[in-house]
């Protein structure tokens, strides 16, 4: 399984990827990832498969009660939903690692990024 996914700033839901790729952000930067490997993108960022092989295959989970995702293509400025990405609420246990596990308390330790 292999695949190319790139990352963007202009999501409004927090969801979770298990797949099995190499990341590349937004400016070009690469990072591999294998099988197995959690790929938890907050909200404010999106993605997008790049190139795949036949095999590869990824798994969305998102928040219950977290606002419907867009697909909005880059078509407007992600300073519009600046609104819509504070109501996404942090997880209060990690997606990953359940009660207790790590995210959360870095989410909330992170200042918002400058859109």
């Amino acid at each position: 399984m292999s695949a190319t996914v790139s990352l963007f700033k202009d999501a409004s839901t927090t969801s979770i990827l298990i797949i099995t790729c190499k990341i590349q952000k937004g400016k070009g930067i690469q990072v591999p990832v294998k099988a197995g490997d959690v790929v938890v993108l907050p909200a404010g960022t999106a993605h997008s498969s790049l190139e795949s092989s036949s095999d590869y295959r990824y798994i969305g989970v998102y928040p219950k009660g977290c606002p419907k995702w867009r697909n909005e293509m880059g078509k407007k400025s992600p300073t519009v939903f600046l609104d819509t990405i504070d109501e996404v609420d942090i997880p209060e246990d990690d997606p990953v690692y359940g009660p207790g596990g790590p995210l959360p308390m870095l989410w909330r330790g992170t200042p918002r990024a400058k859109l």
